[in-house]
């Protein structure tokens, strides 16, 4: 995991960034964690940026980097009453606090660099890794994965404030799920809604290309463009209005489902999805596939849906994933369902239930087929 917060010095009158990294590098990421410890370092340093850098690779424990304006001012090795464990709450608050009273800032941005998992728990591999949304997963402490819930709690205590930005250098992090959690604590979250390069993004072109006088969406936006990878920018003060549409046009879903399924099976066939199961889809291709497909009210409330996931993302979509931001959607009969929290934007948007009740119409209608099969006296 990496949890960055970037710190930028300029002129006495400018805004400061701070880049606050920690990489959680233990189980199959262990090789790379030493590597992307000093890319990073090497970028800030480059770029005259400062930094706060953890990093656990499982074998040696948390230790730390501090760069003030690219000049590095010391480095720390493993602490013995540091807790190892990098996925969860109170170990992220207490460096992220450390972070903010070394080298404090007017902005922050915060970056999680890890494995992520989708909607069926499973990572890159398809392997099942640990409970979805998670950002990271700390292998030496038992799997344990950081949830977004978490991340959120840790910047309000650590930072004391709200982040400016939030990256995701995880896999299938551009969740309306991950994103929902994090409103309070980050203005804008950069995710990606499929898989990422383990060797994390191109944060040597990143830094470089992005100027100290920018403001966190320009920022945002540069850092998208260098990053060499299919990103996303969610403006999260959009999401209440993104939650509202969709709980609308998930209502009508649900009450017309025997009527609704053919419009949603059509329109998801037609979408890129993401997981090793096809469980992760573009909302805003869904809504758009559904609006074509229907008349009425319920055109219009698929219309309304991409109108708000379009005020909602920054990045405009300019090929296959980029731009994309994704919820669980059953195309097939998967092995297994995503749990759901019952304050998390799936069950609060009533996006879950819909996509339960076409999941058990689809199952009703393929029973009818197999039976009808089975009596009617057809060649098999």
């Amino acid at each position: 995991m990496l949890a960055l917060v970037a710190s930028l010095h300029c002129t006495a009158a400018a805004e400061t960034w701070t880049l606050v990294a920690t990489v959680c590098a233990d189980g199959d990421l262990a090789p790379l964690g030493d590597r992307y410890a000093r890319g990073l370092t090497d970028a800030a340093r480059a770029a005259g940026w400062s930094l706060s850098l953890q990093l656990d690779n499982g074998d040696q424990g948390p230790n730390r980097r501090l760069l003030r304006a690219g000049a590095e001012v010391r480095v720390e090795g493993p602490v013995a009453d540091r807790p190892p464990n990098l996925a969860c709450a109170g170990t992220l608050t207490e460096f992220l606090a450390w972070a903010r009273d070394e080298a404090p800032a007017d902005h922050y941005a915060v970056v999680v660099f890890g494995h992520g998992t989708s909607a069926s728990g499973r990572g890159w591999d398809g392997a099942e890794i640990g409970a979805w949304p998670a950002l990271s997963i700390d292998a030496t402490a038992g799997g344990d994965p950081l949830e977004p819930e978490e991340l959120a709690q840790a910047i309000a205590v650590g930072l004391g404030k709200r982040a400016e930005i939030v990256v995701l250098d995880c896999c299938y992090g551009a969740s309306l799920e991950v994103a929902w959690e994090l409103r309070e604590a980050a203005g804008l979250v950069i995710a990606s809604p499929g898989r990422l390069r383990s060797t994390g993004l191109a944060w040597g072109a990143m830094l470089g290309e992005a100027g100290t006088e920018l403001g966190p969406e320009a920022l945002a936006l540069a850092w998208a463009e260098a990053a060499g990878q299919d990103l996303t920018i969610l403006r999260s003060d959009r999401l209440g209005e993104l939650r509202a549409a969709v709980e609308r046009l998930s209502g009508l879903l649900l009450d017309r489902m025997p009527v609704a399924t053919p419009s949603l099976t059509g329109a998801g066939s037609a979408c890129s999805t993401w997981g090793s199961e096809g469980e992760m889809i573009d909302l805003r291709a869904l809504c758009a596939g559904v609006a074509a497909r229907s008349d009425g009210e319920l055109k219009i409330a698929a219309q309304q849906a991409v109108g708000a996931i379009d005020e909602c993302v920054a990045l405009p979509a300019a090929s296959e994933g980029r731009g994309a931001v994704t919820v669980p959607f059953a195309r097939g009969f998967g092995r297994s369902w995503p749990g759901a929290a019952p304050q998390g934007f799936g069950e609060l948007s009533g996006w879950g239930a819909m996509t339960r009740a076409y999941h058990a119409r689809l199952r009703n209608l393929m029973h009818r087929t197999d039976n009808d099969r089975r009596h009617d006296g057809a060649a098999t």
